[in-house]
């Protein structure tokens, strides 16, 4: 893609790339379905989230064509397809129109209810795949809100149950959670997820050298570089020892300005030139948080 992509929008595909590791590798109890909300602000627009949901519908279809299913849902789920690509490619809302119809058709063929607790109307589910392509022409279809009905679809798309984990996000779901993150890591990076991961891994290892070299060159420097003051500076920062040794505490600016009978413009203009010189450290808006950054040897005697 041309456009810069936000830094936020990046954090959290890697999010979701680390969270599908996570997946692939853990060992306790299902991990909350809800480590998906930040699809809804992925998809919040309606380009990415129609562009989302064929991607879906795409691996649901491929996946019927290769089980034992009925010759009628997988012709369905071809049509549907086939009509989602052309919408994408167009954007002609005569196609639009025919999306609505298939899915009223699709809706149709799981249309049986039941009455559950408290009053409750439970629609049955026979055919899930089928259910995951009616969600994925529900985003494409929707007025607004695009990122609700993608987070609704990976939901359906990915959550899984088995005994000894729960419900939720369990190793069978990490297969699906990478087909999704591989749609965010194709769109943006043109790079599949374990490509992409490796270079900013690889990347931000990079950076963490390079600023732990900075800091020891840093580091080396101030060694050797001797801390040098003026002999008027000198009697500031002999004042500020002697004074925290016995006060247990630093002085304030107060302070400072009657023991060297000066102006209150004098101390503060005093106290930044040895901050900028690395001679002190002075926290901003807290009284007395001047620390010295001198052992006694490097301090001259205080008049």
């Amino acid at each position: 893609m041309d456009k810069k992509i936000p830094a936020q929008t990046v954090s959290k595909i890697r999010k979701l790339a680390e969270l599908t590791i996570e997946v692939q590798t853990m060992k306790g109890f299902a991990i909350s379905i809800t480590r998906l909300t930040s699809l809804k602000s992925l998809c919040s627009e309606s380009k990415i989230a129609t562009h989302f949901a064929l991607h879906i519908a795409k691996l649901i279809y491929n996946k019927m064509l290769n089980a034992s299913q009925s010759v009628q849902y997988k012709d369905l789920a071809v049509k549907v397809v086939e009509q989602l690509e052309k919408y994408v490619e167009f954007g002609l809302e005569e196609d639009k129109l025919i999306l609505r119809q298939q899915l009223s058709e699709l809706k149709a063929i799981q249309n049986k209810h039941r009455n559950a607790s408290w009053g409750v109307v439970v629609r049955i589910i026979e055919h899930w795949d089928l259910l995951i392509i009616e969600n994925a022409l529900e985003c494409v279809l929707a007025r607004g809100d695009f990122g609700y009905f993608a987070y609704h679809l990976a939901k359906d798309y990915t959550e899984g149950y088995e005994a000894r984990y729960g419900t939720g996000l369990i190793p069978s779901s990490a297969p699906m959670l990478e087909n999704i993150v591989n749609f965010f890591c194709q769109y943006y990076f043109n790079q599949p997820m374990k490509e992409w991961l490796e270079l900013i891994n690889h990347e931000s290892e990079k950076r963490k050298a390079i600023k732990e070299e900075k800091a020891k060159a840093l580091a080396g420097n101030l060694e050797e570089s001797p801390k040098t003051y003026t002999a008027k500076q000198g009697q500031f920062l002999a004042f500020i020892y002697y004074y925290t040794k016995i006060h247990k505490q630093s002085p304030s600016q107060a302070d400072i300005q009657k023991y060297f009978a000066t102006t209150p413009s004098s101390v503060h203009q005093m106290l930044a030139t040895l901050q900028k010189q690395g001679l002190i450290t002075v926290i901003p808006g807290k009284a007395r948080s001047i620390t010295l950054l001198l052992t006694r040897e490097d301090l001259p005697d205080l008049d």
